[in-house]
């Protein structure tokens, strides 16, 4: 029996979830049918302080509603234990107007079919 290998490098995590999109979670169209998240890597944003920042995994998918679900996933080769300031800079830039929630948006408008904006307000986090 071979053993389980680990990552190397937050990248290698990355391109792992990337090319297994089911592992992080299904999108299911308005009918029901399944298709694979939609995933996005390296989503350039801006830290709640202005600084510039970078998400690792980005992806939409659904729950046993069919309702559109936005997870941000910041990846750490090292456990975290209470350090998430990193990921809460994150979140506090999208609550601003700024190029980087635009591109959100339309990632959420194009990739989940929603066009309503209080819709794509209740996938925002």
């Amino acid at each position: 029996m071979g053993s389980v290998a680990k990552f190397r490098s937050e990248h290698q995590m990355e391109s792992f979830l990337y090319n297994n999109p089911e592992i992080i979670g299904i999108l299911k169209d308005t009918s029901g049918e399944r298709v694979n998240a939609a995933i996005i890597q390296q989503f350039p944003t801006q830290k709640g302080a202005g600084g510039k920042g970078r998400i690792d995994l980005i992806a939409l998918n659904s729950d046993e509603d069919l309702n559109i679900v936005l997870k941000i996933i910041e990846l750490k080769k090292k456990a975290v234990k209470d350090d998430f300031l990193q990921l809460k800079g994150y979140l506090e830039g999208l609550n601003e107007d700024n190029s980087w929630k635009a591109g959100l948006v339309s990632f959420i408008k194009e990739e989940g079919g929603i066009d309503d904006h209080d819709a794509i307000d209740d996938v925002l986090p």
